[in-house]
């Protein structure tokens, strides 16, 4: 018996997440991403386009070579 899914959302949603991605946006800002990580893994600097390179910080992902880079932009 084939059943249609459970609609998640209500129809009168809103359109677009502009205050959550604000808020996003705030915290980014507030908080380094590098000072996050740092609390997970050690963070050595790093020449070309990324500021610091490291191992990558996700639980049962040892690495022996670092893995983990994170971009002047904020990006990682």
């Amino acid at each position: 018996m084939n059943r249609a899914p459970t609609q998640v959302y209500p129809e009168d949603a809103p359109e677009n997440s502009y205050g959550f991605r604000r808020c996003c946006r705030v915290v980014r800002e507030a908080v380094p991403v590098e000072e996050v990580a740092r609390r997970y893994t050690e963070l050595k600097p790093y020449g070309g386009r990324a500021r610091f390179k490291g191992r990558c910080p996700l639980p049962g992902h040892e690495d022996r070579e670092p893995s983990f880079y994170i971009y002047p932009e904020g990006r990682y």
